[in-house]
């Protein structure tokens, strides 16, 4: 029972820092944390992933998210922490 807790745990972490990445990226990029799977695997076709299949630099534009956004992806974050502290 304890091992289910723990990796039930885990799963959680893992999941609040997905949606965190997701959260703080802007709409037109990958996450920081699959830009290199997507570099390797596909060359950097970033546009795929919305339905176009055009290639598309790997570094388009700096706009960033919304200050809310940013935010709710720090709280994540820091949820994920506790989580993983307690």
């Amino acid at each position: 029972m304890n091992a289910a807790i723990q990796i039930a745990r885990l799963v959680a972490i893992l999941a609040l820092l997905c949606v965190a990445a997701a959260i703080a990226t802007p709409k037109d990029r990958i996450p920081l944390a699959f830009r290199g799977l997507a570099k390797m695997l596909q060359g950097c076709k970033v546009a795929e992933f919305q339905g176009s299949s055009t290639l598309q630099p790997c570094n388009p534009g700096t706009l960033k998210p919304s200050a809310w956004k940013r935010g709710l992806a720090f709280l994540l974050v820091i949820l994920a922490i506790i989580l993983s502290l307690i």
